[in-house]
């Protein structure tokens, strides 16, 4: 009768209401306390959360994005249904950092989309408005990629990257490689995939890349100096 009065079912409830897998680290604290005590059960449940974590780091949320008629805007598919999704082009949205937890699945998910584009222009664009981190493992991973689309036939396109990435991606040699396949957003993307051109060349004037030319000679003579 005493534990019973400490249970409070009320905020269960609420929480499975509201994410229905919170409810796992909660169910774990409550039984791992009662069989092994408080101190080990807090530890027990500490790691099923950490674990939690990973689990959904390592398969992010994705989306295939589709053009809202009358606006410049693209929407998931699944929620907007009334969203056009374009002939020839994938657009494709990542909702997470890309790390070493989920640098596989990512992938995996890219390719996936790469080989169901069997039209011109074939290109896949990859909206990574929702990346904000990217490691040394998500960086190689983008190397690979973009010989294994190359190999298929496949543009692959960049937008509204977040500038934590830009930095990683141009340590990496990435941005260089992409350079003009990076746009600020989607609709200019699909513009310049229409067109049959490249990116702007002035990257900093289109919101796309911070530096500025003398910025990247600069950097280019450093590194020659360097070698």
């Amino acid at each position: 009768m005493a534990v019973t009065g400490l249970i409070d079912t009320a905020e269960m409830r609420h929480i499975a209401q509201v994410k229905k897998s919170d409810l796992i680290g909660l169910s774990v604290a409550f039984f791992a306390t009662l069989i092994l005590g408080i101190e080990l059960g807090i530890l027990v449940a500490v790691v099923a959360s950490v674990l939690v974590v990973f689990a959904r780091m390592s398969m992010p949320h994705s989306a295939v994005l589709g053009h809202v008629d009358g606006t410049t805007s693209y929407r998931n598919v699944e929620r907007f249904p009334e969203a056009n999704t374009i002939e020839g082009v994938h657009i494709v949205r990542i909702d997470a950092a890309v790390s070493f937890v989920n640098a596989v699945n990512v992938k995996k998910l890219i390719l996936d989309h790469a080989d169901q584009i069997t039209q011109e222009p074939r290109a896949l664009v990859l909206d990574a408005s929702g990346i904000n981190d990217l490691d040394a493992t998500g960086a190689e991973m983008f190397h690979d990629l973009l010989n294994e689309i190359a190999s298929r036939n496949v543009e692959l396109h960049l937008t509204d990257v977040k500038g934590p990435v830009r930095d990683v991606l141009r340590r990496s040699g990435i941005w260089d490689e992409l350079s003009d396949r990076v746009h600020t957003s989607t609709n200019d993307a699909l513009t310049v995939i229409r067109a049959g051109q490249p990116a702007p060349a002035d990257q900093r004037l289109h919101g796309i890349d911070e530096r500025t030319p003398t910025d990247t000679t600069t950097s280019e003579r450093k590194v020659d100096c360097n070698v």
